[in-house]
């Protein structure tokens, strides 16, 4: 029984599986670069390929050891975690970028916090997104002014400032901004899937 009288991981144990997640996570990251290292240095393809399978495995059981610890004890739940939009509270959400995981409060909430932390560690990688990266056909993402976000005036109710004063939009369903979040990570220079991945229940 765990600290808090539930059934599951004891505080120690569950600490152990973050560790265990983040040290998974890294070790994807390095098994990528090495990767991309042997594929430089000669047409090496056969252990190019297998560094990248590695990374997969590891980046794999980063995710599902994470999942172990989110759902393990009550501490962790997103219900716990404070918002930082005043978004309805939903599932267990999270972000893991290079391996430190950040529980979030819905949709909504990971969206904006995780492009903040891909722009503090990639400064400038919203401009250029704003600039020349991919966007919807009808709608921006992002954009240096909330007028910009939107074709209908009405729809700039759902958008929100980034800490670096840029606008991002709102109105998504659940599947649409982990698409975002997916563009947006690969827009910064992180791989999706293993330097950058998303929790979206």
């Amino acid at each position: 029984m765990s600290a808090n009288g539930e059934m599951g991981l004891s505080n120690e144990a569950s600490e152990e599986v973050r560790h265990a997640a983040q040290f998974l996570s890294k070790a994807a990251g390095k098994f990528l670069a090495a990767s991309a290292h042997v594929a430089a240095d000669g047409p090496n393809w056969a252990m190019a390929k297998d560094l990248m399978g590695m990374a997969g495995v590891a980046g794999d059981l980063a995710r599902r050891a994470e999942k172990v610890g989110l759902g393990a004890l009550q501490e962790f739940r997103a219900t716990d975690v404070p918002s930082a939009t005043g978004g309805r509270r939903t599932g267990t959400m999270s972000y893991n970028l290079n391996g430190t995981i950040v529980r979030t409060s819905s949709g909504k909430d990971t969206l904006i916090r995780a492009i903040e932390a891909l722009e503090r560690e990639r400064p400038g990688f919203l401009d250029r997104w704003c600039e020349n990266g991919r966007h919807g056909r009808t709608r921006r993402y992002v954009a240096r002014r909330r007028e910009d976000l939107y074709r209908k005036a009405h729809l700039m109710k759902y958008s929100h400032r980034l800490e670096s004063g840029h606008w991002v939009g709102t109105n998504l369903s659940t599947n649409h901004i982990e698409q975002v979040l997916r563009i947006a990570c690969e827009e910064a220079g992180f791989t999706w899937g293993v330097e950058f991945t998303v929790e979206l229940q």
